[in-house]
């Protein structure tokens, strides 16, 4: 994505933002007029919310993240802290003025049947007391509503406080079996820990990423997988985990491969970021592949550029090109939307495809068990394994964010598999 198409996005962000923060804070101006509480109540809002969408700009539209990269992301989430909870408290007050609107159109229409009866006294003074009866029925329930929208606007900040430095950083560990047909016995047991979509520029400093390293080491994994977005926008922000990456070490291995993300910057930043990438100790494959041998058995690690959300810089191809099929394959690609598009029952030689980019949708609920999210509606596959006959997709939840700095109830995921055979799974 060009920098040209970034800012048209961000000014039609803020552009919304704008009208978010005028239509709330309009009306808790209103309603403290109504019980002529102190001005400042209102005015100090007014003045805050200007000095917000000021930095949202300079954040955005500026240099200023890239240079200053700890501070941007500090001042981010004093940001999102302040807009995110008015989108619970704009619904409720929608819900009022909605409610306003409807029984100003039953009083109007109630207005218009007694000057239509208006040569009948009787009636006439009837359908004004009905009006009045109205009114003075609906303005507790009216008043109730909007005493409600207050009441209750602190509720969505405490969620998105806890979001933010609770879930966000509560790592959480997945194991799975992965099942594949003809898997030499020498790779029975092999444990592969797979990480993905770390926005290094979603962390303050280096000690999430520190956290998360302490965790794989724990794990024992013989290899280690990262299925792409390291960044958000700018090869500087790698810097953050720069330190932690470079540590993290397997038997066979450290591989890489890049997605969306990775790609929304100058060609001359992505050739930045893939220097810093392998200098960090990844081996990072793009449209290529390694062959890993275990006493003289082999198993194919395949890994594409990222393709989807109008990318398409993925060869396949290439990815494949040179490896035995007869060997189990597992392929890296960082959207999981390529499954369906060229992988599933189009390619039966690879056995399993990693991939991340969905987060998990960052922010759902935890009902019997299971996990559910705004994701759902956007991914087939979201979250998780997905089978199809002897090939499976597995998509990582993430290890950071973009976008709002928040989890809520979708922990950040690390991911142990336990290659198998299908006869002896469990």
């Amino acid at each position: 994505m060009h920098q040209q198409q970034f800012s048209v996005f961000w000014i039609i962000n803020i552009s919304l933002f704008i009208l978010l923060d005028t239509y709330v804070i309009y009306n808790w101006q209103k309603f403290v007029k109504r019980r002529s509480y102190s001005s400042w109540l209102y005015k100090s809002l007014w003045i805050t919310a200007a000095v917000m969408i000021s930095a949202f700009a300079l954040i955005r539209l500026t240099s200023f993240e890239a240079n200053n990269p700890v501070t941007a992301h500090n001042i981010m989430i004093v940001l999102y802290l302040w807009y995110l909870p008015k989108l619970l408290i704009s619904i409720v007050l929608l819900i009022k003025d909605i409610s306003r609107l409807i029984l100003f159109a039953i009083s109007k229409a109630i207005g218009h049947r007694a000057n239509s009866n208006s040569g009948k006294q009787t009636g006439g003074v009837q359908s004004e007391s009905d009006s009045t009866s109205l009114e003075n029925s609906v303005a507790p329930r009216r008043d109730f509503l909007q005493k409600a929208a207050w009441i209750t606007a602190g509720a969505p900040f405490i969620i998105a406080g806890k979001g933010m430095f609770g879930t966000a950083y509560d790592f959480r560990t997945y194991e799975h079996y992965l099942p594949i047909n003809g898997l030499p016995r020498e790779f029975e047991g092999l444990r592969i820990v797979q990480i993905s979509d770390i926005h290094s520029g979603s962390f303050a400093s280096s000690k999430p990423m520190r956290e998360v390293r302490l965790i794989i080491e724990s794990l024992h994994p013989d290899m280690i997988l990262i299925t792409g977005d390291y960044v958000n926008f700018n090869p500087n922000e790698l810097s953050v985990t720069f330190p932690e990456l470079k540590k993290l070490s397997a038997p066979l291995g450290v591989y890489g491969s890049v997605g969306n993300h990775d790609h929304y910057m100058t060609p001359e930043e992505h050739e930045e970021l893939k220097k810093g990438i392998r200098d960090a100790g990844i081996d990072l494959l793009i449209n290529d592949n390694k062959v890993l041998k275990v006493d003289g058995a082999e198993l194919n690690l395949a890994s594409i550029d990222n393709t989807g959300l109008g990318q398409k810089f993925g060869r396949i191809n290439e990815a494949m090109e040179g490896l035995n099929h007869a060997n189990p394959t597992i392929l890296m690609a960082h959207d999981p939307t390529f499954w369906d598009m060229q992988v599933r029952g189009k390619i039966p030689a690879i056995d399993v495809m990693l991939s991340g980019h969905t987060h998990g949708g960052q922010v759902g609920i935890h009902i019997l068990g299971e996990d559910y999210s705004f994701a759902r509606m956007v991914y087939k596959q979201w979250a998780g394994m997905y089978t199809d006959k002897d090939q499976i997709l597995y998509v990582n939840r993430g290890m950071g964010m973009v976008g709002p700095p928040l989890r809520l109830a979708i922990e950040p995921e690390i991911t142990v598999f336990t290659l198998t055979r299908p006869e002896n799974k469990g």
